[in-house]
């Protein structure tokens, strides 16, 4: 039915394609191969084309553990007896530090009815609404997700379809309810191993992770030991340790609330563990000690649109073009969130400036995706 296609704009508009997709190991559950399965939509060339001759997608058994960066499910849960031995799988198989991404036609958008069988499709084994449950046959997939994994996510609803009100009429839009699984990096334990068995593990290291782990001070921080304090921050960062790198590089704050270098840091921690809120507050606090610092500028744009604070992003898009004219990618972001946020003429207008500036940004990673022509397309 071509669901990841109707879905690929919003993707790359959106920024999930390019962060989830682009240079990463994925598998594509239930899609099919092009030499079994005609009409396969895969959401990139490069997946892995999971198909039900290799194994069954509820168990996943051909694959092993901590296999894939991205794990991709469009539109085959709904189609799986036991969804939450499915997603146990799934999670299984993806790495640390890598996500879950699930999609499924919501029960009112697509079906409009309550009692099973599917009028479209008589495989799907049960119907699914965002949050409410109404057995037998429509599940919570909130409550689905709950059960099988403690791990964070979230769920969206999306639906473009302008045929909702003809029951008689197979929905002619995307219709669908999304969730994104995070599998965090290490747990405590793990994380203890790795820290006290490496190469070059300094004492202030394990204080950090004493302190962190066990929650009871274990560092008084002063000009003294200040400088240790950020060089073990920035081994925790950098070896994606990123919740106790944010912890250390608190403590470092507290001695030094202006370093740009700190705050910044906190900002990019804060955005990638999602915490949207947090890095608009330290991206916002280190423009304020360094009032043109571009860097600055774009996390604080991208935490706005994060946030679906799409003409404040835009704001802090333009402010680092002044900065830096020169960077296609600042085009592309600020034409991105114009768009989000219905300004698609202004859109399409800072994206060919984009790719005046760099004709890389046409297609998305040579994958035949033409993003001047979904620009162009929205403008219309």
């Amino acid at each position: 039915m071509a669901e990841t296609s109707r879905a690929l704009p919003r993707y790359i508009a959106s920024g999930f394609y390019d962060k989830h997709i682009v240079n990463k190991k994925v598998v594509d559950i239930g899609v099919g191969r092009f030499d079994t399965h005609d009409g396969c939509d895969p959401i990139c060339d490069w997946a892995e084309m999971h198909d039900k001759d290799i194994c069954d997608a509820t168990t996943m058994d051909a694959y092993a553990d901590e296999t894939f960066d991205t794990v991709y499910a469009s539109h085959i849960l709904e189609h799986l007896v036991d969804p939450v031995v499915a997603i146990k799988n799934w999670v299984r198989i993806c790495k640390p530090g890598g996500i879950i991404y699930i999609s499924i036609p919501h029960r009112d958008w697509y079906e409009r009815k309550k009692t099973l069988p599917s009028k479209w499709n008589e495989d799907h084994k049960y119907f699914y609404l965002p949050a409410q449950s109404e057995p037998p046959c429509t599940f919570s997939f909130f409550d689905v997700i709950k059960e099988a994994t403690k791990l964070n996510f979230h769920i969206s609803t999306f639906n473009t379809s302008t045929n909702n009100h003809k029951s008689e009429e197979h929905a002619n839009g995307v219709f669908s309810i999304e969730a994104i699984i995070y599998k965090k990096w290490v747990d405590n334990d793990d994380m203890k191993d790795r820290i006290i068995e490496g190469n070059h593990i300094t004492k202030m290291d394990k204080s950090i992770y004493l302190e962190f782990s066990n929650s009871y001070p274990t560092i008084k921080v002063t000009s003294d030991n200040y400088k240790d304090l950020l060089e073990s921050a920035n081994k925790f960062y950098k070896t994606n340790f990123y919740k106790i790198g944010g912890f250390a590089f608190k403590k470092a704050l507290e001695l030094n609330q202006v370093s740009t270098e700190v705050l910044l840091n906190l900002a990019r921690i804060s955005f990638h563990e999602r915490d949207y809120s947090s890095s608009v507050e330290y991206s916002s606090r280190a423009i304020e000690v360094e009032p043109n610092h571009i860097e600055a500028y774009t996390i604080l744009g991208k935490s706005m649109s994060a946030l679906m604070q799409f003409g404040s992003a835009a704001e802090c898009f333009s402010k680092a073009i002044i900065l830096d004219a020169s960077d296609a990618n600042l085009y592309f972001e600020l034409a991105k969130a114009k768009s989000l946020n219905n300004n698609h003429q202004e859109a399409l207008q800072q994206f060919k400036i984009a790719i005046a500036h760099d004709p890389k940004f046409v297609y998305l990673n040579a994958d035949n995706v033409n993003v001047l022509e979904y620009f162009e397309r929205m403008a219309a």
